[in-house]
């Protein structure tokens, strides 16, 4: 899974982020990289990634916002883009 394709979720309609498929792909992206950056120590990445994750999951058991989910999907890429280049 790539971050990237978080990038649409972030302006996504509140339907379209909402829906189950989203849901899961953004769940499996964070969840990726929760776990990716967690093994290569970039701790304040996978703190982001669990986060998100943490919200979709909150979403799919009925009682998370989607505001959550978009807020936590722009925190990761703000994490991202600052991360230094090799």
């Amino acid at each position: 899974m790539d971050a990237a394709m978080l990038i649409p979720y972030s302006s996504a309609e509140e339907e379209q982020l909402a829906s189950p498929v989203a849901l899961r792909r953004i769940r499996d992206v964070a969840h990726g990289l929760a776990g990716t950056g967690g093994v290569f120590g970039f701790e304040r990445l996978s703190d982001e990634a669990e986060a998100l994750e943490g919200a979709v999951v909150a979403r799919i058991d009925g009682h998370g916002a989607v505001a959550d989910i978009r807020n936590a999907i722009a925190a990761l890429l703000r994490e991202i883009d600052a991360m230094p280049l090799p």
